[in-house]
């Protein structure tokens, strides 16, 4: 027998509930035909980057080298080295939203599964001693009740036996929403916004952050600026998503 019917067998109201309700698509609405449990056979397939190439600094997917992006011509990049997994565009908006707003946090492990596939494949970062999430403000953390960059970050230190440091870096000035404010307006809002656990040993350690998207840089980039003045080695970031 089919292993996947088990559970509808031992509970048969399930059974019920999908023939009256079945699964939606959380992009397009269209009804799931296989096992995928957010996204529709179509959509699904959107969610994959299929042109690798991008900056070698900030993951830019819009050009090659460094000389010529846009980001690394603007900014001076504190981090080291940025990958994201595939670009922000409506299907990967759906789920990011109904993960943070929604409260559906099993869509924590489908992006952590989905990216878990991706360093194997890349193999982007040389080494790593720390994986750490960007925190929430305790404000925030307490109004949504989990950072869902923590819940996609924990999969993935444990799939790879990096060592997860939630607490490592803390949110000490709570910021306004980034989602309206102009490129410079999110530079300033995260300016001192965040801190570093003193107690912690960073002198020659690798750190990877991991954020939901990559949209102007301003978070990761402030965060990595105060990793490196605590003589972090390296410090990478990965996002699922780039805008």
């Amino acid at each position: 027998m089919d292993q996947r019917f088990l559970p509808l067998l031992k509970n048969p109201f399930f059974f019920i509930i999908d023939l009256v309700f079945p699964p939606l698509c959380y992009s397009c609405l269209t009804r799931i035909e296989d096992q995928d449990p957010f996204l529709c056979q179509k959509c699904r397939k959107e969610l994959h980057l299929e042109n690798s190439i991008c900056c070698p600094v900030c993951g830019s997917f819009d050009t090659a080298t460094r000389e010529d992006c846009r980001f690394c011509r603007t900014e001076k990049a504190y981090f080291d080295k940025c990958c994201s997994l595939m670009t922000y565009n409506e299907k990967v908006r759906a789920l990011i939203h109904e993960l943070k707003y929604r409260e559906m946090t099993r869509i924590a492990d489908y992006l952590a599964d989905h990216t878990i596939k991706y360093l194997h494949s890349h193999q982007p970062f040389s080494k790593v001693d720390y994986v750490c999430p960007v925190p929430l403000h305790p404000t925030k953390k307490r109004e949504r009740g989990y950072n869902q960059a923590a819940l996609i970050a924990r999969k993935i230190a444990g799939h790879f036996n990096w060592q997860f440091k939630p607490e490592l870096i803390k949110r000490v000035r709570f910021t306004e929403s980034q989602s309206n404010l102009s490129p410079q307006e999110r530079k300033l809002n995260v300016g001192r916004a965040f801190s570093v656990d003193r107690n912690s040993i960073l002198y020659e350690v690798n750190i990877l952050i991991i954020d939901d998207v990559f949209t102007t840089g301003a978070t990761v980039n402030s965060i990595s600026r105060v990793l490196k003045k605590h003589a972090v080695d390296k410090v990478y970031v990965l996002t699922v998503a780039r805008a």
